[in-house]
């Protein structure tokens, strides 16, 4: 009776063991996916701002309806509007203009 109620404390701690180290390489995992989050993140700021200064060309630090649409090679009417009507959208101060935190050259 002694030696199974051995054995079976010994499986127990090595089940332990196991969930341990499982939990270990999870948290690794985890850490490693959050840290690569937060550098693709940083890039897509980097390439955000990159985007942002080449269209406002005057430096001063906001986008003009003109930049943009010249920025966007538009050159029909259609195309203009679009750009236009986004800008509206993106232009949460409503001042005419998109400064950097209202830019987002996907949407």
């Amino acid at each position: 009776m002694f030696t199974e109620n051995k054995f079976f404390r010994m499986a127990v701690i090595r089940v332990f063991l196991v969930i341990g180290l499982i939990l270990a390489d999870l948290d690794d995992t985890m850490g490693f996916l959050r840290k690569r989050e937060k550098s693709e993140q940083e890039l897509d700021n980097e390439a955000r701002e990159a985007v942002f200064n080449q269209l406002d060309t005057d430096q001063d630090g906001y986008l003009s309806l003109e930049e943009l649409q010249t920025g966007y090679g538009s050159t029909t009417d259609g195309v203009k509007e679009k750009i236009a009507r986004d800008l509206d959208k993106a232009d949460t101060n409503e001042d005419g203009y998109l400064e950097f935190d209202e830019f987002n050259p996907t949407h």
